[in-house]
């Protein structure tokens, strides 16, 4: 663990370049997935039903589909196909697209030579 700043140190703000790399966040665009595709689970009243799917935390961007709600990031295991983002409102499963079309919830393969 580094030590704290000492009063001759500046601290991140939003007027050092520390601060302002981390703010600017590329643009993502939200893909809805079909449920079945992302857990291992079944159809069960117009919704879908999976042991053993647990958060990793909540992100910043918001449902598409209810506006208000934060997703969630749902990281692969267990019986999580793929990493994806969720809203537990609406039970909706998004992908993350980055400016380049590809996914950033997962990472690209790579042989291994």
């Amino acid at each position: 663990m580094p030590p704290p700043a000492t009063p001759s140190e500046p601290l991140a703000g939003p007027d050092q370049p520390q601060f302002a790399a981390r703010a600017a966040h590329p643009a993502l665009t939200l893909v809805c997935l079909d449920p079945a595709l992302v857990v291992d689970g079944e159809p069960a009243g117009g919704g879908y039903l999976a042991d053993e799917v647990i958060s990793s935390g909540v992100v910043r961007e918001h449902c598409p589909a209810c506006g208000d709600a934060r997703l969630h990031l749902v990281l692969r295991h267990a019986r999580v196909i793929r990493s994806h983002l969720y809203c537990p409102v609406c039970t909706r499963c998004f992908d993350a697209l980055g400016p380049d079309g590809a996914s950033t919830l997962t990472l690209p393969s790579q042989s291994i030579a």
